[in-house]
């Protein structure tokens, strides 16, 4: 199964291809201009699904951050209730 930036880099080559097999040069300029969309797509999700995936820093030291629920300005929770 192909990533999502791998299904859009797929995509891109399927329009460069087109723009090869185009009759007119605007059709070409229409698929060179959907390759690179695809790519930056691709890019973006990559960056993305980095960011994701990546740890979360800890909040120690930050008194805005409560440890608990890593919301600024948190209180215990049970004793709002």
């Amino acid at each position: 199964m192909l990533s999502r930036a791998e299904e859009y880099r797929q995509r891109a080559r399927d329009c460069e291809e087109a723009a090869e097999a185009a009759s007119t040069v605007g059709m070409q300029s229409l698929f060179q201009v959907l390759r690179e969309q695809w790519l930056d797509l691709a890019n973006d999700v990559e960056l993305l699904d980095r960011d994701r995936n990546k740890p979360s820093e800890p909040t120690d030291g930050d008194p805005k951050m409560d440890k608990e629920s890593k919301l600024p300005g948190a209180k215990d929770s049970a004793a709002q209730f």
